[in-house]
């Protein structure tokens, strides 16, 4: 159990800019994503083994709905999108999905994310209904345990570990879908939303079983600090 094989893949989905009044709307103005990726390979996984992506986006200029925010189209995935001068009251679809190589072995698949509790107190926060049989649990990585998730806005800082293992050639649930830019978005600097992520090993395809072995092997490999 403490030689459990792992694979990194990280990625930033930046969220930087400012908020300025212009006539009715309030717009905000933001870089574009940087993407940054990390890659532990250990025996048995293939390389680039675990990788992370989203669906391509496009501002909305006609219409009413969602006007000046941002929907997915169709498409290659991506591992960027570019904002910019989003619009107060919008949203903006994005959806961090991991994808495990063919030729892996099965794996639990931890995700850290950071920056979501800092953009919630700018006025930007995770939106969308959360789907039927979420494929994500909330890490305690003190413990072990990991606990069902019943919104989206339970979603904080903090590690997600896949409710089920993943086996090779398959993909998580999207972790999040939406961004919700909020009416009275907060002037200023805002942080970045990162999402990284790690694939252990598994044995006996139980959490109760791995548990604590998987996030013992996280640790190890500095991805759970």
């Amino acid at each position: 159990m403490t030689k459990k094989r792992i694979a990194t893949m990280a990625t930033c989905i930046a969220l930087v800019g400012a908020v300025a009044v212009g006539g009715t709307l309030a717009l905000l103005s933001q870089q574009s994503n940087t993407v940054t990726n990390t890659f532990t390979i250990g025996n048995g996984y293939p390389e680039t083994a675990l990788t992370l992506d989203e669906a391509p986006v496009a501002r909305v200029t006609t219409g009413t709905e969602n006007f000046g925010g941002y929907n997915a189209i169709g498409g290659d995935r991506v591992e960027a999108n570019d904002y910019a001068n989003l619009v107060a009251d919008t949203t903006l679809d994005k959806d961090p999905t991991f994808h495990l190589a063919t030729g892996s072995p099965d794996s639990w698949i931890i995700a850290k994310v950071t920056g979501v509790s800092a953009l919630k107190e700018k006025g930007i926060t995770i939106n969308g209904e959360l789907p039927y049989d979420y494929g994500w649990l909330k890490l305690n990585t003190e413990d072990g345990t990991a606990t069902p998730i019943t919104e989206y806005a339970d979603l904080t800082d903090g590690y997600y570990v896949t409710k089920e293992i993943v086996t090779a050639g398959n993909d998580t649930d999207d972790l999040f879908e939406e961004l919700k830019v909020g009416a009275n978005v907060t002037r200023g600097a805002l942080d970045d939303i990162v999402v990284s992520g790690v694939a252990v090993e598994s044995v006996t395809d139980a959490w109760a079983n791995d548990g604590a072995a998987v996030v013992a092997q996280a640790k190890t490999a500095d991805f759970i600090q």
